[in-house]
């Protein structure tokens, strides 16, 4: 088997083979110990999902496709609660999920597989309408109070790219131009008055620096591991940054070069925050990285209390 690890989220998945070409997922956990272990059977279908906040998942499965979802032994005679049902199409696709008390929402689909809709459970739907490329290009609720139109151009002849224009009605129409770079980077996108943001980006499409209509550039660096350093205006003045142990903020330092300053546990949890000013909050958690308590600079206490599952109480 392999891990896969996050050094910002600090979590770790744990995968396990179960044939040359195949791995499935085992666990996943935090630094506080917390961990989601899953169940397969011996072809890699999902039967169970158990947290260490207390639950226990079961899953139905009918042809390689999860039918429903219960929460084990929550019924008050002991048994499995039913909380959600999933329909599909002769092909495969979700056409319904349904909850605890079989309010559906509902999927629908073309004959290429795209979702042309969604509907709640109030009966309020959704639509989507596509090119024959398979690019959006439109999209709304039944009202007309929320919808948005995409168009793809050709090439910009003045700079080579791609664009894209998004135009938004509903409480008033909105309308921009995306120009995409060969990498699908937007470098720049232009209102609806012909005000012009340009952007330019590493390899990762990390934003190093931004430009706004009037030509003023703010410019940005980066650490080994992607966050943000340093962002420079201007003028010349700088807000900086410096991390500590899993990619935490440990150091804020404004233009005006005042200070906030945070320090955390060993697993990455929060203890103090401490402003310019040199007012310090206190922070405590529980075994499992639960917040348990807040001291404000004055002494003032608030406590927090959780269940297993991390649920405020």
């Amino acid at each position: 088997g392999y891990t896969v690890a996050d050094p910002h989220t600090g979590r770790t998945w744990h995968f396990a083979d179960r044939t040359p070409d195949l791995a499935v997922l085992e666990q996943i956990d935090d630094r506080n110990g917390n961990w989601i272990t899953f169940e397969n059977d011996a072809e890699g279908t999902p039967l169970a999902v158990t947290s260490s906040g207390g639950y226990r998942l079961t899953l139905t499965v009918e042809d390689e496709r999860v039918t429903a979802l219960s929460l084990a032994g929550a019924d008050p005679d002991g048994t499995d609660q039913l909380i959600k049902r999933y329909a599909y199409s002769e092909t495969g696709d979700l056409t319904q999920v349904l909850d605890s008390a079989d309010r559906p929402l509902t999927f629908t689909y073309d004959e290429r597989g795209r979702v042309t809709s969604w509907t709640d459970s109030n009966d309020r739907s959704y639509t989507y309408e596509y090119d024959d490329q398979d690019r959006c290009i439109a999209e709304g609720g039944e009202a007309g109070h929320m919808a948005l139109r995409l168009t793809y151009e050709d090439t910009d002849p003045a700079t080579g790219h791609r664009v894209t224009t998004t135009t938004t009605t509903g409480g008033g129409s909105h309308t921009y131009r995306y120009f995409i770079d060969a990498l699908g980077q937007v470098v720049a996108e232009t209102d609806q008055l012909g005000h012009t943001v340009r952007f330019t980006r590493d390899r990762f499409g990390r934003v190093l620096t931004r430009t706004d209509p009037l030509g003023h550039t703010t410019s940005y660096t980066y650490d080994d591991t992607g966050n943000v350093i340093s962002a420079t205006r201007a003028d010349g003045r700088a807000v900086t940054a410096e991390y500590g142990d899993f990619n935490r903020l440990t150091r804020i330092r404004g233009t005006d070069g005042n200070t906030t300053r945070h320090t955390y546990d060993a697993r990455g949890n929060r203890l103090t925050s401490t402003t310019p000013s040199g007012h310090t909050t206190r922070f405590t958690h529980d075994e499992a990285g639960r917040l348990t308590s807040v001291t404000d600079p004055l002494g003032h206490v608030t406590t927090v209390r959780c269940d297993r599952a991390g649920l405020p109480v």
